[in-house]
């Protein structure tokens, strides 16, 4: 019941972070343009064009694309409410002004930035005789299956299969796609239907156009938009016409704007094969109100191969880009970038198009950084025979979010077209861990990173971290670099595990609810450790309330307002109350309080304790398991006690800080002399509230005769 509370509530709220973006007060006002969900504001003229980015003469010199203005620094405070934040830069060296540009990172040390790009299944090819061209794969919460649709037959059929899974890898065929009531091959007699994109909207209004489709027939009089309320049967909502279309081209939905974007091959001197960018709203999408497709795309040159790209050994041609699928993945856009290093003219014809899949990271979804150097997530091999011989290309919707919600994986799906002749593809899948495209690394020493300013509005905190031999605790800063009581590292609950998905905790405050809505900078303590992300949810169990690519079974919409399912167990919260003072030999109450959330169930009870910390004797409890209790110390000094609460699974603590003064030391120096008489003389009479500082050394809150007797009896003259 309480994840549907948050579900229902907090995902209202995440979506409208996202459309209220342009009203939050920390906006430059330099510029008017919109404002994004992470404090990007774009400039007043969208899409770009030409002159503004410089895309045409970089891709027409395989030059990479440089870093746009509005991207030239981050955000003075970065909003975190949406989704996990990722370590990924805006930029790295490579690009043509040769600087880096961080986007959350201000500082580290000690630390290194690692890239990864996961493995092969080890059961692939998962099918064969079948063939994404970009297609789509997603978890589909209303038949919770997972659903993929590939090209099911030959070239010269043309159909299209719609296949469900219950494990994400082992596929059966469901149905065939039909338009019209018709099958896709039987269309105006469609012989080349090369590039469809099958897009699943939840956050469509309209259910039946829950699915919408992109169909790219190459050479015909037509290329439509089509809708369809369950993905098996679509009608033609548009007719984009006849524009000169080539192939693979395709779609995708940026929710961080709600645009849906048309990724569409494009070519200039020197170079025919790239991207142009074309966007359109949720509402005008595959309507009669939708601009012509020709006036969306013209002047928005976006995407291209460059000179970072590597060039297939002995050959030296430059690469190009065969096609661009991008998903919304928790907070930012990723790019599948399908490289092209052809060398064709091969005496084996079936070594030709040689194509490798490469991520790139965008964090206002034009603008995308690609690491260097430049390593494919889904490389091909030179095996003839092997699914992924020669070419391989992405899948629109990847990834899909696998496994336990502590421990999960992300599947990409790839095309593969090395098991030849024609007509006998497969598919192929690439297993990362979940945020696992970078990691700030950690060896034996102690490392740090920074971040630069955020702001928040939720109150849970929540890491991926993989240092089960090592660890990691967290700092939270104001704006001038100074630590926030009590969320010191010191106060931070050590963590040592290897999950996607973990609690950071503070001993004695159960959330960050104190510090939601300021500019604070969070710091990272990491030994032997690898750490991928972090976010702050309203969420007890971690919903992180970013999208979640296509889906997962864990998954009830395409954002994660899940988290871990169920509310996880919090440690205890833990009060010792405030510093005390006591005079010899009265003996202090103590006053310690501890409160707990029931969990786990059994046993659904705390156990408490009180130890002595530091101190220069010894101290006698009166019930040492009990909060509320005395205490007795057998010296003067200064002693630290601990109140510790354990609920079987999780503790928490809560120290005290004691000053024990010899008696008829009102003054506290150690010393039983005349300074001290001045005082008792000073509160005499006093019938009640007195203290130790104020002359009452029995302990009775009066200052009278009896306290002078107890001075006199202790009295030292120097």
């Amino acid at each position: 019941m309480r994840r549907q509370v948050e579900e229902a509530v907090y995902r209202p709220c995440a979506l409208a972070m996202i459309a209220l973006a342009a009203m939050l007060s920390f906006v430059p006002a330099a510029r008017a343009g919109e404002t994004l969900y992470n404090g990007i504001v774009l400039p007043d003229s969208w899409p770009p064009v030409d002159s503004q980015t410089g895309a045409t003469s970089a891709i027409g010199t395989c030059s990479p694309l440089r870093v746009p203005s509005w991207m030239q620094t981050a955000p003075a405070v970065i909003p975190i409410n949406v989704g996990r934040q990722f370590f990924i830069p805006i930029s790295t060296a490579g690009n043509p002004d040769g600087n880096n540009r961080e986007f959350l990172v201000e500082s580290m040390s000690n630390v290194t930035r690692t890239w990864h790009y996961g493995t092969y299944y080890s059961g692939n090819p998962l099918m064969t005789a079948v063939l994404p061209f970009s297609d789509g794969v997603w978890w589909d919460p209303a038949i919770q299956k997972y659903v993929l649709f590939v090209h099911d037959g030959t070239y010269s059929t043309e159909s299209v299969g719609k296949w469900t899974s219950t494990d994400a890898l082992h596929w059966t065929r469901a149905s065939y796609v039909t338009v019209g009531g018709a099958p896709l091959a039987s269309v105006q007699g469609i012989v080349d239907c090369d590039s469809d994109a099958f897009w699943l909207d939840q956050e469509e209004t309209n259910p039946a156009r829950r699915w919408k489709g992109f169909l790219m027939w190459k050479g015909q009089s037509m290329t439509p938009d089509i809708i369809s309320p369950d993905g098996n049967s679509f009608t033609i909502s548009l007719n984009l016409g006849n524009w000169g279309q080539q192939d693979r081209s395709t779609i995708f939905l940026n929710p961080f704007r709600q645009k849906f974007v048309y990724s569409i091959r494009g070519g200039i001197t020197g170079c025919d094969r790239m991207r142009i960018y074309g966007e359109t709203t949720r509402e005008l999408w595959g309507t009669s109100s939708q601009p012509p497709l020709q006036d969306l795309l013209t002047g928005h040159n976006w995407e291209g191969a460059d000179n970072l790209d590597p060039q297939w050994p002995g050959y030296n041609k430059p690469c190009q880009l065969y096609n661009l699928d991008c998903t919304p993945y928790e907070s930012m856009m990723i790019g599948m970038f399908s490289i092209w290093a052809e060398p064709s003219g091969q005496a084996d014809a079936r070594w030709d198009k040689v194509n490798q899949v490469y991520l790139g990271f965008s964090y206002d979804g034009w603008y995308f950084h690609r690491p260097t150097p430049r390593t494919p997530l889904c490389p091909v091999t030179n095996t003839s025979g092997i699914w992924n011989y020669c070419n391989v290309q992405s899948v629109v919707g990847s990834p899909l979010i696998v496994g336990p919600a502590d421990s999960e994986q992300l599947y990409f799906y790839a095309s593969g077209r090395g098991i030849m002749p024609y007509g006998n593809f497969a598919i192929g899948m690439r297993q990362l861990r979940r945020d696992g495209f970078c990691s700030i690394d950690s060896g034996g020493t102690e490392g740090t990173l920074t971040t630069h300013p955020v702001r928040f509005s939720g109150k849970y905190m929540f890491v991926n971290v993989a240092d089960a031999g090592g660890n990691l605790q967290v700092e939270v800063l104001d704006a001038n670099g100074q630590v926030i009581a009590p969320f010191s590292k010191a106060n931070c609950v050590a963590i040592a595990v290897d999950k996607t998905l973990y609690r950071v905790r503070w001993n004695g405050v159960n959330d960050l609810s104190a510090i939601a809505g300021q500019t604070v900078k969070f710091k990272f303590y990491l030994t032997d450790g690898q750490l991928y992300a972090f976010w702050v949810t309203p969420s007890a169990a971690g919903a992180s309330y970013g999208y979640v690519a296509g889906g997962g079974a864990h998954y009830t919409s395409d954002m994660d307002t899940v988290g871990l399912g169920t509310v996880p167990n919090s440690p205890p919260t833990v009060t010792a109350g405030p510093d005390a003072k006591v005079m010899m030999p009265n003996t202090l109450s103590l006053a310690g309080t501890v409160s707990d959330d029931g969990l786990p169930t059994p046993p659904a009870a705390v156990t408490t304790n009180w130890s002595l910390v530091l101190g220069p004797g010894t101290v006698s409890f009166g019930s040492a398991s009990a909060a509320a209790t005395t205490a007795t110390f057998s010296t003067a000094g200064t002693y630290v006690l601990r109140l510790t609460a354990n609920d079987s699974d999780l503790s928490a603590w809560s120290n005290l800080n004691v000053t024990v003064k010899l008696p008829g030391d009102f003054n506290g120096d150690g010393l039983v002399n005349g300074a001290d008489f001045l005082i008792w003389q000073a509160h005499y009479p006093t019938s009640s509230g007195a203290t130790s500082d104020t002359g009452d050394a029995n302990g009775d809150g009066r200052v009278n005769g009896a306290d002078f007797l107890i001075w006199q009896m202790n009295y030292k003259p120097m």
